[in-house]
């Protein structure tokens, strides 16, 4: 049987810095911006990928700990720094004891304490997967199934390649070979600009359905 195909979830590590407390949890953001490395935490998009801004998501959600845990609202370990598909989908979700010492929202794997690459693996089709029976639940209630996360994905790979291929052409002396990667670069240029058009359409305008689209 042939083996599938596996990408690494993501490339960084999330390490929570321990920043001056603030009133406001919005005064968080570039806090977050940074120990997140401008990442959506739950599906790992980048914030420059779109023009929606990105949101703080209460781990712990509000509706759980309200006039019971008020301290949570602006304790930076329950902050999370997610895009608004997430964030929307993740919503108030929870499972756990709001009144525990250490309360967690248990119905979520913190993602400051544990490492995502461990739960999550990109498949050969560039779909979120998870042989994690936790991991599959949380692609359920994360919506991370959806195609605009494969093409968020795609978009992104072919960036890499296009700037891989800038770097080559950059250094290359021979002349019919460096035409060779110009043609190539043109050609991944303008197929990084249609993907990535349609992405953006998509995840900027609730009325634009992906799943009508052909990618």
């Amino acid at each position: 049987m042939q083996k599938m195909d596996r990408r690494e979830f993501k490339s960084h590590q999330i390490i929570r810095s321990v920043p001056v407390n603030k009133m406001n949890y919005r005064e968080y953001r570039s806090d977050l911006e940074r120990d997140f490395h401008c990442r959506c935490a739950y599906c790992n998009l980048h914030k420059e990928s779109v023009t929606t801004p990105f949101e703080i998501d209460h781990f712990i959600p509000k509706a759980a700990f309200d006039g019971v845990r008020d301290d949570l609202a602006t304790d930076y370990s329950n902050l999370v720094y997610s895009c608004k598909k997430c964030n929307q989908a993740k919503g108030a979700k929870f499972e756990g004891d709001i009144n525990a010492f250490e309360a967690t929202n248990e119905r979520f794997y913190d993602p400051a304490k544990v490492d995502y690459n461990t739960v999550f693996y990109r498949n050969e089709y560039g779909c979120i997967s998870s042989n994690d029976e936790k991991g599959r639940r949380m692609i359920v209630d994360l919506r991370l199934y959806r195609p605009i996360h494969v093409l968020g994905w795609i978009c992104e790979q072919l960036g890499h390649m296009k700037d891989a291929l800038d770097r080559m052409i950059e250094i290359e002396t021979n002349l019919a070979r460096k035409t060779l990667l110009i043609e190539a670069r043109n050609r991944m240029a303008c197929e990084y600009c249609d993907k990535e058009r349609v992405f953006k359409a998509s995840y900027n305008d609730p009325e634009f359905c992906l799943d009508e689209k052909l990618l």
